[in-house]
């Protein structure tokens, strides 16, 4: 039967990335469910990205996820898309990795540029 566990202490976020491209991320969950009938995990992180000041951003913007395992290698990423043109406020983003590791060491969550 499937299940689901929190780990949202499992995520690592990069300030200075985030102050480079002038926003944060806030209201951040992680949890892991699982097992489906694959025997795969679903890595599911929620959050919001906001602008360090004001309402708008300054270009487009990637929301990136690494999962790393105990031997701290990539076992999965997901991303998504921000444009400037459509952002206002803040921009909620839901990110779903799947996996058959079911401990995950660390997630890194960090914005790129487009």
């Amino acid at each position: 039967m499937p299940g689901q566990r929190d780990i949202t202490e499992l995520v690592e976020r990069l300030p200075d990335f985030e102050e480079r491209l002038g926003v944060e991320f806030a209201a951040v969950f992680c949890q892991i469910v699982g097992p489906d009938s694959d025997d795969e995990y679903r890595i599911q992180i929620n959050g919001e990205l906001r602008p360090q000041t004001g309402t708008s951003i300054g270009r487009d913007i990637w929301i990136k996820v690494s999962v790393y395992d105990k031997q701290d290698r990539a076992v999965g990423t997901a991303s998504d898309y921000v444009t400037e043109e459509d952002f206002y406020g803040f921009h909620a983003f839901s990110l779903d990795l799947y996996t058959r590791d079911i401990t995950p060491a660390r997630l890194r969550l960090y914005p790129a540029t487009a």
